[in-house]
């Protein structure tokens, strides 16, 4: 499983690259084709938005898998026994599984209507941009379950006193 996220991180790392470029191209296309030709591009603000979108949601997948997001972690830096850490730790991303799995079922149950309304400019149906939160979900849930089991197979184990935590992204050993 851990080869299947790798490689699923570099393929969202890729996307991202190309969403980014996509986005700065027409962006600088639409400028200059507005301000110097006095040609506005009617669709790039929406085509802009939608990229961003994408962007946005993968990017939060890889943030998630790297370690990346922001996290409230005073209390848990309280306390010392590794062992607890780690239970608060599963907990913690037991809360985000259940989060998750609530969002792809919301985003599936939107779907016919999202459908039904089709985007001004592009002509596109809306889901298109839905779509993105729940792809993104379903990724940080696989991720989220990898996690998991590697932190439930360390606690079943006793292997959690050589756990290691990262504090302000420096690393400290229990």
């Amino acid at each position: 499983m851990k080869q299947l996220i790798s490689h699923l991180e570099k393929v969202l790392n890729w996307c991202c690259l190309v969403f980014l470029l996509s986005m700065i191209g027409i962006g600088f296309l639409a400028i200059i084709l507005r301000y110097i030709f006095n040609q506005p591009l009617i669709w790039s603000q929406e085509l802009l938005i939608a990229l961003n979108i994408w962007y946005i949601f993968l990017a939060s997948s890889i943030a998630f898998w790297r370690a990346r997001h922001i996290s409230l972690t005073f209390i848990v830096d309280k306390i010392k026994s590794p062992k607890i850490r780690l239970y608060l730790s599963i907990l913690r991303k037991l809360l985000i599984a259940f989060f998750l799995i609530f969002l792809i079922w919301g985003i599936i149950k939107i779907q016919p209507m999202q459908i039904l309304y089709k985007t001004p400019a592009l002509g596109l149906p809306r889901n298109y941009l839905s779509v993105s939160v729940g792809v993104s979900a379903i990724i940080m849930l696989l991720m989220n379950i990898y996690l998991i089991k590697g932190e439930l197979s360390k606690l079943l184990s006793g292997d959690y006193k050589k756990i290691i935590f990262e504090k302000n992204n420096k690393v400290v050993k229990n």
